[in-house]
């Protein structure tokens, strides 16, 4: 196949039968003649892919990795056209970006261990750094992303970021055409476009920070997706776009969220605090306000601060973490994975030990000393590689305990089932003796006992009927979805319920009033019955009653400062109205919003004589590009009238009555004679009379220094009756 250049003319053949990628929209072909080059090719090309990639090349967005000669935005370099009458744009080349993998390969802990062994925590706090000043560059060029995934996001082994397929970015033409993003991967899509058609909308920056910060978690949480948990709720726990919709954020602290945290993941508070503040502005704040999600720029400040704040292990050089931890959570998260160390040391690594787990599990480590970790520059040093080799498959040991967490499962699954039947067998065998057999100390019993109803099912044998036994009891377990739930029954104290804790309660055979309470959540009311030697089981679910007046009044405020910080003063103005509706009185609210006022008219001011100053120095600089202007002509003194001839006044004027005055100009010789003369205005009937009488005024000459000069000068004449 034969193309042609753009740019050049220059006559490209490919070989359609070997692409070295296809995707959803083309295939990409490797250019022997241009081994940095790549050429992506359309299935089907369509008249605005060329007018998209035609705008993209006009505008390409700053690269913030230009000065370190890397390529960290694959854009589109030149069209492709057919070599044919035709010549319809059938593509486009761009870089050929080498030696750089899939990020998912330095987050996914399995794919690290094969490929990447050294890759350490340090790097990916790098790699994230890096990949959120990408971000803001391109957001900068006013680009949106919009499929933003780990499959379009390539990283080497120094931590240099590349963004790949820049052709699916929604790019706005300078005539006001949005060039759509038409594709997006579910779990990488922020809650408000969730379930939409994403080619009938037009993206914004937002939407990228929600993809962004779900990259940043898993490159720092072992690639654990933020909103991966363990579902608490009734049936089957619902997919993860479904969870992104509904904003349940299993570390959320402001809402109750039927999600724990993964387990298998790294505790939330390996994160320094701010890092965790971001996480919960994006996915817990951002969820109901979209702009209050942390721009690529604060995640790349808080970022860079983070890895400023690492330190590294004695026991292990290639385990880095937070300062504010005691101790280092990658040597105990090592022993949770019977012996599979997360970032191996070097040694390890030589060793080919890496692949396997220890046989036994390391001993405690003493906690470590705060030692800085070394500065490093960007890009990141780049390590040895190890030798690729075989390795032999996990032996007995992992058998064992996937054998052994199978057992737990099945046991934890079984034992409410089980403890259920046990209960009601013992009673129903209690039931029995007490039937048959005659309490010894019948004498003492009183003459009238209260009248028991006999067991569900089982009817009162006809011989026992006078016979005063003691009353058969019924068994009320009450569980719990969440802790410190407290309980009454018909008005009686109870206890508290905690979730995993059931409470046994045995009463009298009747109907009961259950009632529940937590402050926070709404109260839970159930009337139930029971019968003798029977069993009932309640399930308390708490629902949630919603944030209090005072919490809707600080989210408010805490949303206004956010605005205010990015001097969107017309939202924080309008999280503060938003918190007076629930509070109207609120003083903290209404200084806010007067002090917001104050701040936006002292920001338009400012902007005013920025603006102005700027107009001045524009005015400036255009003064001192003008040429000198030339030196000013030397004086001239005007001529002076000599004689002066009053005009005849014409009968016909005269008879029509017209009047008025009549301005002529006239030009003086170096003689002092009128040579010519000019009406300019005046009645035209009067116009020749002007004139005769201007023509016999006589002057003296005009003169520039002692040399009499040529002039002009203009005189009027009254005409009135």
């Amino acid at each position: 196949m034969q193309l042609r250049r753009e740019s050049n003319g220059e006559i490209l053949h490919l070989d359609r039968s070997r692409p070295i990628h296809q995707g959803g929209e083309g295939r990409i072909y490797a250019l022997p003649q241009h081994p940095g080059l790549l050429a992506k090719i359309y299935d089907r090309p369509t008249p605005a892919q060329a007018r998209k990639l035609s705008c993209m090349l006009a505008n390409p967005p700053a690269d913030p990795m230009a000065a370190r000669h890397h390529i960290s935005i694959a854009w589109p370099l030149d069209r492709l056209f057919e070599n044919s009458r035709r010549g319809a744009v059938v593509g486009f080349l761009m870089p050929h970006l080498a030696k750089l993998r899939p990020i998912i390969d330095f987050y996914n802990p399995m794919t690290r261990r094969q490929f990447c062994p050294l890759f350490t925590y340090q790097y990916a706090h790098r790699t994230a750094s890096n990949l959120a000043a990408t971000v803001a560059a391109l957001h900068a060029g006013s680009y949106v992303i919009g499929d933003v995934n780990e499959s379009n996001i390539l990283v080497s082994e120094t931590a240099l970021v590349a963004l790949i397929d820049t052709d699916s970015f929604q790019v706005r033409g300078p005539d006001g055409t949005v060039y759509r993003c038409l594709v997006g991967r579910p779990e990488f899509t922020p809650p408000e476009l969730q379930g939409k058609s994403l080619s009938k909308l037009d993206r914004r920056s937002e939407h990228d920070l929600f993809g962004l910060a779900v990259i940043i978690f898993q490159l720092l949480m072992e690639g654990s997706h933020p909103f991966l948990g363990v579902f608490r709720g009734r049936g089957e726990p619902p997919p993860l776009e479904q969870r992104i919709a509904a904003g349940h954020f299993p570390y959320a602290v402001r809402r109750q969220v039927p999600f724990k945290p993964n387990p298998n993941a790294p505790p939330f508070d390996l994160l320094p605090t701010d890092l965790r503040d971001l996480f919960v502005r994006c996915f817990e704040d951002g969820h109901q306000h979209p702009l209050a999600r942390p721009t690529a720029e604060t995640w790349h400040a808080a970022l860079n601060e983070a890895e400023r704040a690492l330190i590294t292990c004695r026991r292990n050089l290639q385990h880095f973490y937070g300062n504010h931890l005691s101790q280092c959570p990658w040597c105990a998260r090592t022993n949770q994975l019977a012996g599979r160390d997360p970032f191996p040391s070097a040694q390890a690594v030589r060793q080919g030990a890496h692949h396997r787990p220890l046989k036994t599990a390391p001993s405690a480590l003493p906690r470590p000393a705060p030692v800085v970790a070394a500065p490093v520059t960007r890009p990141m040093s780049p390590y040895r590689p190890p030798i690729r080799r075989s390795f032999p498959r996990p032996g007995k040991p992992l058998f064992r305990l996937a054998a052994a967490i199978a057992a737990v499962a099945l046991f934890l699954l079984l034992w409410t089932p089980v403890t259920q039947f046990v209960s009601h067998l013992l009673a129903r065998i209690k039931a029995a003796v007490t039937t048959t057999e005659a309490p010894a100390t019948q004498a003492k019993v009183p003459s009238s006992p209260p009248r028991v109803p006999p067991p569900r099912h089982t009817p009162a044998p006809a011989t026992n009927a006078n016979l005063n036994l003691p009353p058969a009891l019924a068994v009320l377990l009450l569980y719990a979805q969440t802790n410190g739930v407290t309980v009454m029954i018909n008005g009686a104290f109870q206890g508290a319920v905690s979730s995993g804790r059931p409470q046994r309660i045995r009463l009298a055979p009747g109907d009961y009033v259950v009632q529940a309470s937590k402050p926070g959540f709404k109260p839970w009311e159930r009337v139930v019955r029971l019968a003798a030697n029977d069993q009932e089981t309640l399930t308390i679910e708490m629902e949630s009653a919603g944030p209090s007046v005072q919490e809707q009044v600080s989210r408010q405020l805490e949303l206004a400062a956010q605005y205010l910080r990015q001097q969107q003063f017309d939202e924080a103005l309008a999280a503060c109205n938003e918190g007076l509706q629930y509070d109207p009185g609120n003083r903290t609210l209404l200084e806010a919003r007067a002090n917001i006022t104050r701040l936006k008219e002292e920001h338009l001011q400012a902007e005013r004589r920025r603006q102005e100053r700027q107009e001045e120095e524009r005015r400036q600089r255009d003064r001192e590009a003008m040429p000198p202007q030339p030196p000013p002509p030397e004086v001239v003194q005007p001529p002076v009238l000599i004689r002066k001839i009053v005009p005849t006044y014409p009968e016909v004027a005269r008879t029509m009555r017209v009047t008025g005055k009549v301005t002529v100009v006239v030009s003086i010789s170096e003689t002092g004679e009128v040579v010519s003369a000019r009406a300019l205005s005046g009645p035209p009937l009067l116009y020749q009379a002007a004139l005769d009488a201007a023509k016999r005024w006589k002057y003296r000459p005009a003169r520039r220094g002692n040399q009499p000069v040529a002039a002009t000068q203009t005189i009027s004449f009254d005409f009135t009756l």
